[in-house]
């Protein structure tokens, strides 16, 4: 019927626009909904989608953990650096191992930040500074002095002795396994007269070039590790060229003279430094007394 067509057209216009309606209503619900979801999820996941993965904070630094130098300014800054005492405590730190593994490499890594030396090596050669590493652990600063079998200290009476604290490390490069198999000898002489009592300083079998790929690697890890925990000695590995695990594996031997301080006599000073001295000696002996590292 005619008279029918104009509210039937109306009718059918007015439920499509409501339908139309209704669907913007659900529509901006859900996008509110996905919004609080989304504004919810861990700020690690929106950065996963965002392709911008937040960044790990770095460890706090405790104050019993030994710290390198290049990081006081940071503990200045968190009011953490408060030496009690003006004097240094000094460790000697004596690195054994075959020739050409990167031992130098290691202490200018350690000195200069840089296992080439770098600019800073160049000013502490211009300066004439004493080239000892430093660092900070529970109010006092600790002198690193690291020294090698050839060194001219061990020739003369009274040097070594000057030394509050000594250590030991035995290194080898991971990639070469024939450097490796010289751990073993290293480690009797370090163990020479020692007793069942073991050395009276710490030792550690050190793994260099630990940034080394698989297939580049000749010694596993855990090889190395049963071969120092069998002789009571610690175990890690370390790398000059990118700097990783260099500051941990001098820290070691902080922490130890901190821990061993308050029990140290003056007799057990002195033999630790005769003993120290006589490792030198064998290291030295057995190298055929070639000077370079």
């Amino acid at each position: 019927m005619p008279w029918l067509e104009g509210p039937a057209r109306f009718a059918r216009a007015f439920t499509v626009i409501s339908a139309c309606l209704a669907n913007a209503r659900r529509n901006k619900q859900v996008g509110h909904q996905d919004h609080r979801e989304h504004s919810a999820q861990p700020a690690q996941v929106q950065a996963t989608r965002n392709e911008t993965p937040a960044q790990p904070p770095e460890a706090p630094l405790l104050r019993s953990e030994a710290v390198h130098e290049s990081r006081w300014d940071e503990l200045k800054a968190r009011g953490a650096f408060s030496p009690t005492v003006h004097y240094p405590v000094t460790v000697a730190v004596l690195i054994v191992g075959a020739q050409g593994i990167g031992k130098k490499s290691l202490l200018r890594r350690l000195l200069y930040d840089d296992m080439d030396g770098g600019l800073k090596m160049e000013q502490a050669l211009f300066d004439q500074a004493d080239e000892n590493a430093h660092f900070y652990c529970d109010g006092r600063i600790y002198d690193v002095h690291v020294l090698f079998a050839s060194d001219n200290i061990f020739s003369y009476a009274g040097l070594v002795e000057r030394f509050d604290y000594y250590g030991v490390i035995a290194a080898y490069d991971v990639r070469s396994y024939e450097s490796f198999l010289q751990v073993p000898r290293l480690c009797d002489a370090v163990l020479h007269d020692c007793g069942s009592g073991g050395p009276p300083c710490p030792v550690m079998v050190v793994g260099l070039h630990s940034d080394a790929h698989d297939e580049e690697r000749a010694v596993s890890g855990a090889e190395a590790l049963k071969l120092a925990t069998d002789r009571g000695f610690t175990f890690t590995e370390c790398s000059a060229k990118t700097g990783n695990g260099v500051h941990e594996t001098f820290s070691h031997f902080i922490q130890e003279a901190q821990k061993s301080g308050k029990e140290e006599s003056v007799l057990s000073k002195l033999y630790a430094a005769g003993w120290f001295r006589t490792v030198a000696g064998l290291v030295w002996s057995a190298s055929g007394g070639d000077r370079s590292s």
